[in-house]
């Protein structure tokens, strides 16, 4: 009988530097696809928003949801005394499919991050921050805190005059220590998007009040809103 022939210690050793040099060109590859899936499905969540957005100003009479409600009284009584964050007109007024009532449950809010509330979780948001206010409410996003912050701030979205330019939604979790992502300031100062501060994919997908995103980084932008007269 022929006897098999043996690897030798030399060719093991050739063996294993070539899966391992296949392995370092590999999983930065592998790395950067999931990256670039992350960033995909962000931006698919703004998309979905802004379609949520649009139709709540179609029936608001072209009016958006305020930032913040609680900003002044006079916001307050503009949005029929109503208190809470953008997502909470949202979901109130039955935007999000199979939303379940979550005060102060952090359960039930969770349950809504996994279904009814996905598209307020960046996919590279590997903690989000739970708002607990109106309702509890799990987001990675920040709304322009411009947007109705006094009754002068409330513009119709087609009276926007540099809506192309301005942001509207910002990917804006994982900012200064304490802060909430659901005003752009949880990120941004000085209307300057800060190097170091950037989700797993590297840049702050925004979704600008003309309805188009874009991936923005380490770049200065004015969050002022400037209606047309």
């Amino acid at each position: 009988m022929q006897k098999r022939k043996k690897f030798t210690l030399t060719e093991l050793l050739l063996i294993v530097a070539v899966v391992l040099i296949n392995a370092a060109i590999l999983f930065p590859v592998l790395a950067g696809q999931n990256d670039s899936a992350r960033h995909i499905a962000c931006e698919n969540n703004l998309k979905d928003l802004a379609v949520k957005l649009d139709m709540y100003a179609e029936v608001n009479d072209g009016f958006l949801p305020p930032a913040w409600s609680g900003a002044s009284r006079e916001t307050r009584e503009l949005c029929g005394r109503k208190t809470g964050f953008w997502f909470d007109f949202l979901a109130r007024d039955g935007y999000f499919t199979n939303w379940k009532e979550a005060k102060r449950s952090e359960e039930k809010a969770r349950r809504n991050a996994q279904n009814a509330m996905k598209s307020l979780i960046c996919p590279a948001d590997a903690d989000p921050v739970m708002v607990s206010h109106t309702y509890s409410v799990y987001t990675s996003y920040g709304f322009n805190q411009k947007y109705g912050e006094n009754p002068q701030a409330f513009y119709r979205v087609t009276n926007i005059a540099n809506a192309n330019r301005v942001p509207m939604i910002m990917d804006s979790w994982g900012g200064e220590a304490g802060a909430i992502p659901v005003h752009m300031r949880a990120r941004v100062s000085s209307g300057y998007l800060q190097s170091g501060k950037y989700p797993a994919h590297g840049f702050n997908n925004t979704l600008f009040f003309d309805g188009h995103v874009e991936a923005l980084r380490n770049k200065r932008i004015s969050f002022t809103i400037t209606a047309n007269n």
